[in-house]
């Protein structure tokens, strides 16, 4: 469903999303030298900081299963309860986990721009904190974009944004709209749609791309990416869901992590497989 407005704009909706199918190579352990002629204990309270392992503030204790993880991120949304979003993908254990060799060998390049969307390769304790911290950014800047999509969809605001956020294209704006979109974009933004999020149902990947999910080649990526994020095992795990009646499509990938699976990125495989827009971060209405 699409809603047309008369307004003509320029609206360069620009989204600093880090991308979340990629990882960095990862440390094991935290450590950080402690200054000249400090106690030792001080140093050595130094040396053993590592990322906060606060209830709340970064990873859960694990799903037991991969549709668990997604459908508990749809849950904490419709909550509106950013802590639990976060929770539900691995933070720590995809800091600690990611191997920055193992992404440099399966592109076979080094890319600036790609290495600041993975973990620093350091093991100090400062290091550790930026990585925990980037991380939980990353997060949440895939709900930034997941908020918006809600709010913005079924508005007088979806056709600018679809335009110039999902289309990537610039709409020249005429003089005098500037305040009737900002108009827009407030009243889109200040709704509550997301509080309607409803009828959540995991699918099965395979039978969503049955020609290409289970593919040799696929699976090959997949276990490529899953050594990447440390993980013993990558999976997609899509769900289709309501808001207020409309439907929409959540295609995150999940990553077992000693036992228990956490999301590592929600534009997952099975988003690229059935062409969602990347820019989505894997959230989309399925009319859209």
């Amino acid at each position: 469903m699409r809603k047309k407005t008369t307004i003509v704009v320029v609206f360069v909706l620009a989204l600093a999303l880090l991308a979340g199918c990629g990882g960095g190579g990862a440390a094991d352990s935290a450590e950080a030298t402690g200054g000249g002629g400090a106690p030792a204990d001080a140093t050595e309270a130094a040396e053993a900081v590592s990322p906060p392992s606060v209830a709340g503030q970064g990873e859960g204790a694990g799903f037991d299963s991969p549709e668990a993880a997604a459908t508990a991120y749809l849950e904490a949304f419709k909550a509106g309860d950013l802590d639990a979003m976060v929770a539900c993908f691995a933070v720590e254990s995809y800091v600690e986990g990611c191997d920055y060799e193992a992404q440099l060998d399966r592109i076979g390049a080094f890319m600036y721009t790609t290495a600041l969307t993975y973990p620093i390769p350091t093991d100090s304790g400062l290091g550790q904190e930026i990585n925990f911290e980037a991380r939980r950014g990353q997060i949440i800047s895939y709900a930034r974009t997941h908020f918006m999509m809600v709010g913005a969809y079924n508005s007088e605001f979806w056709t600018v944004y679809q335009e110039a956020f999902l289309d990537a294209a610039s709409v020249e704006l005429e003089e005098g709209d500037a305040g009737k979109l900002a108009a827009l974009y407030e009243e889109a933004m200040n709704g509550d749609a997301w509080k309607a999020i409803d009828k959540i149902e995991a699918q099965d990947p395979a039978a969503l791309s049955p020609e290409h999910y289970e593919s040799e080649n696929n699976q090959k990526n997949m276990q490529a990416l899953a050594a990447i994020y440390g993980c013993e095992e990558l999976v997609s795990a899509p769900v289709y869901f309501e808001v207020d009646g409309e439907p929409y499509f959540f295609g995150p990938d999940a990553g077992l992590y000693d036992g228990k699976w956490y999301l590592v990125t929600p534009y997952g495989n099975i988003c690229s497989l059935m062409d969602v827009a990347n820019m989505t971060a894997g959230l989309v209405p399925t009319e859209a």
